[in-house]
């Protein structure tokens, strides 16, 4: 068995308007995939260490409307 890391890979929808999920985006904003898999992973360590502080706020380019 090999130590090798498999990349992961990472899937973009623009919700709400792609409701069934049919047009993949991330090779179009791929900034957005890499904030956005970012703060998963910091969210899910907050989560797994048990901290209680607030979280951070998100950055702007994941919190601001898209219209």
């Amino acid at each position: 068995m090999s130590n090798v890391a498999t990349p992961t890979r990472r899937e973009l929808f623009v919700k709400p308007d792609d409701w069934f999920e049919f047009n993949e985006v991330s090779d179009r904003c791929p900034e957005v995939a890499e904030l956005l898999a970012a703060e998963l992973s910091s969210f899910e360590q907050h989560c797994t260490t048990g901290d209680t502080a607030p979280l951070a706020k998100l950055p702007d380019e994941l919190s601001s409307a898209f219209i």
